[in-house]
């Protein structure tokens, strides 16, 4: 069968696994997310997998699980991520139109990243452009449906018809569009047809649609008591949802911007006592905080005056600190003291030390040396300065003036480094204003945008650009879940800014998106050269993206378990390809119409690390299944993390529509970067995929090295497997490794006891290593990775 025959038919194979519309089911994965749709086992998401459920093949296992909710199909393995799959009524309010649909043997196999489409107009009909191997051609499509999920939309019959039904998220559809639809179709006189656009607005929770439609209908029937009543009702639900907003901002680190919403929220008429006391209690919380976080101050300012005048004023000016840093998030360091602080029994000495050296290590550290807790202010300093600092003459004398200190221990700057600042600054507010020029418009207009940052880091490749978008109420001793996100090619890094965060609103003064109001830092690089026409798979571009989140890293306060890489279409496959060749970076990957290509289809046993959202259109020119299926097959089993989202007649896309399940998956407790294993089994074809977690490769032998240009001119390749255990009794065997030698690195964190020595072994060679007191590695390690939650203490070289 010819390629696109064989696609075509894929598609409408794909299309029959759908199970008859009746009671739907409530997917519960194990993670705790949910998907609702009918649902189906089938063996796979591979070509052949895909033919045997359409015809309904008599198969012994079905390991996979697709839920279809109409607008798209969800796959997930079935017994390694599904924990309950429960049976629910049909919610969905489906309301017809009559369209004169298209009769057509003609097929639209693929749909590209260029097609464009109008707006619908009040006929509910839209113009769709998409560039084929002829040319450009043009389809006419009409809305033949819309329910509280999805509009569907079916190419019209015209002189050169085609087939094509496609489905639309609702809330992807403008308020103004829909209104001006449902004008012309209806009666406005036919209270029946306009009631189930009510609930339809309704059930999909479009709120300032519902309200308008309810009022006209108060409007227009004044005989009708009952809308007073549900127009109530629908403040009701419309004070959940702010109650809802407010704990979202306040839970990503928004507490004024929460606290603004409630207060508002109470002078609010007609709301019901019940939520009115839910929003008071909430405000209450807030105002509580800020009185605890004032007694605890003053009650250990009025400690210290007890110590010795020199000290007590040395001890006050870093209250004065501790003052300046005290955030809903920072007081919880005090834990220690706010618990003991006022115990008798305790000498003062010892409680006043509980509090500085919480603040300097965290709650639960314990500290109760007043010596060790005064040095720690200034091992917070030199630590600070040296992570800053580019000259190595001057770090040298900083590691020396901290050998002198009590606290500088390696145990104690553990604790330490994840809770001082970024040491790298930001670029001052409008710091080159005086040298935009007043003509650009546009550069001014991102100067003005708060939070916003482009920026840029040296490499041994060049300089890389980036830019940044913080979260209203940024802090730097807030740890931030944060995006790094790569563009399409032949775009700006600022696509990603607006895909993530929203497009800036200079009349709000604020961006909208979810990014912003979830307290997500988005990092977007400029990973493409000048140019380039696709995704090389090259060293090069893995600098460019890896320097940007280090550089990031030591500028903003990023929680490094919660970085998630994505990307889109081209920036996708980059992503998809980054994720696999370091797993050991990421929370997960968010994959929006990447390609399987090269490397990503022989690193699959990486994958198992790494939990992965793929999303795309089942008529996709680059990603649909009939392209990656076979590689997104082998994430089907119990040991991966893998969720696919296949959208309906749909093509490359940015879809934009899928955010809110993104943030979601993303917001799972399990989504966080694992801690690093006791085993570790990868592979690796290409110089610089040499690092996973504490295993580093010196170098890679000659026969696994394929590089990017040349990789399909490889007929044989071989993967490099790397294979290595921590043991019990402080032992590490590596039994595999593509190379002459490894660099092991070291930490408390792989459950190594550090007091004792550590032996290795590789390739029948063992080497035994004691790890000393110095600090000197952990610093360095800490200023060249940035990552200051998980520091190595040391390093042992074989051979």
């Amino acid at each position: 069968m010819a390629p696109l025959k064989l696609l075509i038919a894929s598609l409408l194979l794909l299309a029959a696994i759908a199970v008859p519309a009746r009671g739907e089911f409530v997917v519960t994965l194990r993670s705790g997310y949910r998907i609702v749709g009918n649902a189906q086992n089938i063996t796979g998401l591979d070509q052949t997998a895909v033919i045997a459920a359409a015809q309904g093949s008599d198969l012994t296992t079905y390991p996979v699980l697709v839920v279809d909710d109409g607008l798209k199909r969800v796959f997930v393995h079935n017994r390694g991520m599904v924990a309950q799959v429960g049976e629910t009524e049909d919610l969905l309010r489906r309301i017809p139109f009559r369209q004169s649909v298209a009769r057509s043997t003609k097929e639209i196999a693929a749909v590209g990243f260029q097609t464009t489409a109008t707006p619908f107009n009040a006929d509910g009909r839209r113009v769709v452009t998409t560039l084929t191997p002829g040319g450009p051609i043009e389809i006419l499509q009409g809305i033949t449906e819309v329910n509280s999920r999805y509009v569907q939309a079916q190419s019209l019959q015209t002189k050169n018809p085609y087939n094509w039904d496609s489905r639309i998220s609702l809330n992807a559809v403008p308020g103004e569009v829909l209104n001006l639809f449902f004008q012309k179709q209806f009666d406005p006189q036919d209270l029946d047809n306009r009631l189930d656009v009510l609930k339809l607005y309704i059930d999909s929770e479009r709120f300032p649609e519902a309200r308008r439609a309810l009022q006209e209908l108060i409007r227009d029937f004044p005989d009708k008591p009952e809308f007073q009543a549900e127009l109530q009702e629908l403040t009701q639900r419309e004070v959940r949802g702010i109650l809802s907003e407010a704990r979202t901002r306040r839970s990503g680190g928004q507490y004024a911007f929460s606290l603004g919403m409630l207060q508002h929220l109470i002078q609010v008429p007609g709301i019901a006592r019940t939520l009115r006391l839910e929003a008071e209690d909430l405000i209450q919380e807030s105002r509580q905080q800020g009185v605890k976080a004032e007694g605890l101050l003053q009650q250990l300012r009025q400690q210290i005056a007890q110590l010795a005048p020199a000290q007590a004023a040395r001890l006050s000016a870093f209250v004065d600190t501790i003052q300046s840093e005290m955030t809903p998030d920072t007081i919880l360091r005090l834990s220690d003291y706010e618990r003991l602080g006022n115990e008798a029994a305790i000498p003062l000495e010892n409680r006043i030390a509980l509090a500085i050296g919480g603040w300097l290590q965290g709650g639960g550290s314990g500290v109760q040396n007043l010596a060790i807790a005064t040095s720690l202010i200034e091992v917070r300093r030199l630590v600070s300065t040296y992570l800053a600092d580019e000259n190595p003459v001057q770090r040298s004398d900083l590691l020396r003036q901290l050998a002198e200190l009590e606290g500088a221990r390696p145990d104690m700057l553990a604790k330490l480094l994840p809770l001082i600042p970024p040491p790298l600054p930001l670029p001052s507010p409008g710091a080159d204003e005086s040298a935009a020029d007043p003509a650009d418009e546009e550069e001014n207009q991102k100067s003005a945008v708060p939070g916003f940052f482009e920026l840029s880091v040296e490499t041994t490749g060049g300089t890389v650009q980036y830019v940044v978008q913080l979260p209203p109420e940024y802090h730097p001793l807030r740890k931030y879940p944060t995006i790094l996100a790569l563009h399409p090619l032949g775009l700006s890094p600022d696509l990603e800014i607006d895909w993530w965060s929203g497009i800036y609103d200079p009349q709000l003064g604020l961006r909208a998106g979810q990014a912003h109001r979830r307290g997500y830092v988005v990092v977007a690089p400029k990973w493409d050269r000048p140019g380039q026409g696709r995704y090389e798979f090259t060293q090069l571009e893995h600098q460019r993206v890896l320097a940007s989140l280090r550089d990031a890293m030591r500028r903003i306060s990023i929680d490094t378990d919660r970085v998630f890489l994505a990307g889109h279409i081209d920036g996708a496959t980059a992503a998809w390809d980054i994720a696999l060749a370091h797993p050991d970076l990421w929370a997960g990957l968010i994959c929006i119409g990447g390609a399987a290509e090269k490397y990503i289809q022989y690193y699959s046993d990486n994958a198992k690390y790494l939990p992965m959202y793929f999303v795309t259109g089942d008529m996709s020119a680059t990603s649909s299944l009939q392209i990656n299926g076979t590689e997104l097959n082998r994430y089907m089993k119990p040991s991966f993390d893998a969720m696919v989202t296949l959208y309906r007649g749909r093509g490359d896309e940015l879809f934009y529509e899928d955010i809110n399940n993104i943030f979601n998956w993303m917001e799972l407790s399990s989504h966080r970067r694992q801690k690093p294993p006791t085993e570790i089994g990868v592979v690796t074809m290409r110089q610089g995929d040499q690092f996973f977690w504490w295993l580093e490769l010196v170098a890679l032998q000659d026969n696994v090295i394929v590089h990017p240009i040349l990789f399909d001119n490889v007929e044989r390749k071989q993967r490099g497997q790397i294979e290595a255990r921590i043991n019990p009794a402080n032992t590490i065997r590596i039994t595999q490794v593509p190379g002459p030698g490894v660099r092991i690195l070291l930490s408390p964190e792989l459950g190594l006891d550090l007091a004792n020595q550590v032996t290795i072994h590789l390739k029948g060679r063992s080497k035994t290593h004691s790890v000393g007191n110095s600090i000197e590695f952990m610093l360095e390690d800490v200023r060249q990775r940035a990552d200051r939650q998980h520091v190595f203490w040391d390093a042992v070289t074989l051979p």
